[in-house]
């Protein structure tokens, strides 16, 4: 009677110590797809920077609901999609205006589709205005 007990007491550890291994290799997968999903919305995004993004627009690029998408974004990257899209564009304006590129140029280059959005994102967001920091930082 008491092998049977231990017996049994033995298949139920077992049995409890693999569900947990394959939760976890299950949670790993499900990590892995994120980031790999993640990945390609980065490189997605990247590529196509000046162009109009919006989070419709990458929910049907990439076959996925708006909710979904956003989530597994800010899971994986930390931040919304849209914060990175401008954090994104105004780093590429910081970079083009030390250029010396225009202010009208740089707004179109980096995907501002409106020059208003763009003045208040950047003086927002770096604490000058582009036009303030075209010429403090042209080489």
């Amino acid at each position: 009677m008491e092998r049977a007990i231990f017996t049994e007491f033995m298949v139920f550890l077992n049995k409890a110590f693999f569900s947990q291994i394959k939760v976890k290799e299950e949670n790993v997968n499900i990590r892995y797809q994120y980031d790999e999903q993640v990945n390609e919305i980065l490189e997605y995004i990247n590529q196509n920077i000046a162009s109009p993004i919006t989070i419709d627009h990458l929910a049907n690029q990439f076959y996925l609901s708006k909710s979904y998408i956003c989530r597994i974004f800010k899971q994986a990257t930390g931040t919304t999609i849209n914060k990175y899209l401008t954090a994104r564009r105004i780093s590429i304006a910081k970079s083009l205006l030390s250029e010396g590129m225009y202010v009208n140029e740089v707004c179109e280059k980096c995907g501002f589709r409106d020059y208003s959005n763009f003045l208040k994102s950047f003086t927002k967001a770096v604490g000058v205005s582009p036009k303030k920091y075209a010429l403090y930082n042209a080489r």
